[in-house]
């Protein structure tokens, strides 16, 4: 660790960020929060009636906090030299798709940012949820600066979990996949080429764009964060891909560095 980077408090509420995912470009750090609405829990002490009110509407909160990006310029020493950030909150609200779902709970399949990467100029940004008919999750992809005018939503088809974390493979990303709501499991890991995969018959098979590379065992923790290494033998094995899977939840968050390699 060679420096503390204190967030900025954009709100001035001095609420948590929430931060869901991490992207580095360079000397570029980007630390994204969840964008997602919020449904208190029930609560066994309590009573019915209090409890039941928490599936009504006005039991659905908004912390503002959560809904910023923010990109940080470090120095080759890992000290911070300048911090921008920027809310995908417009973009969501007013796409003709996440609009609809931008209300909605992030663990009740409204919006819900857990996964970013960047790639060849571009930001990618995974979500949680929602997850569409025949399993599709969005990813939106912009250029930092332009967010507004160069947001596009691409559709990865994955098995009916939404995007947990992901890490850029140079040929692509790496994505982890797990429940939308608080469900326990399963959770998979897939190589994805980071093109659309909207099929029709005006373009080519789009099934080649995936790749499941195989189920995470989780014993404590929810998986939440994936980071791809350089080191491609782990533990004298030929890996086509080397990474990290951090689990939530877990002592210390359990790092566990996993190989995939064909067959």
């Amino acid at each position: 660790v060679h420096e503390d980077i204190v967030l900025p408090d954009v709100d001035g509420e001095g609420e948590e960020l929430d931060i869901e995912g991490i992207a580095v470009d360079g000397n570029f750090i980007y630390v994204v929060g969840s964008h997602s609405s919020v449904r208190k829990k029930t609560d066994s002490e309590k009573t019915v009636k209090k409890n039941r009110e928490k599936f009504t509407k006005r039991e659905i909160k908004n912390k503002s906090a959560r809904d910023w990006l923010h990109r940080v310029e470090v120095s080759q020493q890992g000290r911070e030299l300048s911090t921008k950030s920027i809310s995908l909150s417009d973009v969501i609200s007013s796409h003709e798709v996440l609009k609809t779902f931008s209300k909605i709970p992030g663990k009740e399949n409204g919006v819900n940012i857990e996964g970013i990467s960047f790639h060849d100029g571009s930001v990618y940004v995974g979500f949680r949820g929602p997850v569409f008919r025949d399993n599709y999750v969005p990813v939106l992809k912009f250029i930092f600066d332009e967010h507004e005018e160069s947001a596009e939503l691409l559709w990865v088809k994955l098995d009916g979990g939404g995007i947990r974390g992901m890490a850029n493979t140079g040929d692509g990303f790496l994505l982890v996949s797990g429940p939308v709501g608080d469900a326990p499991g399963p959770y998979q890991v897939y190589h994805w080429n980071g093109q659309d995969m909207v099929p029709g018959k005006d373009r080519d098979e789009t099934e080649d764009h995936i790749k499941k590379l195989g189920n995470l065992e989780v014993d404590e923790g929810k998986a939440e964060g994936i980071l791809a290494l350089q080191d491609k033998h782990s533990a004298g094995k030929d890996c086509q891909y080397e990474f990290m899977i951090i689990f939530d939840g877990a002592f210390k968050g359990n790092p566990s560095v996993y190989c995939f390699s064909e067959p």
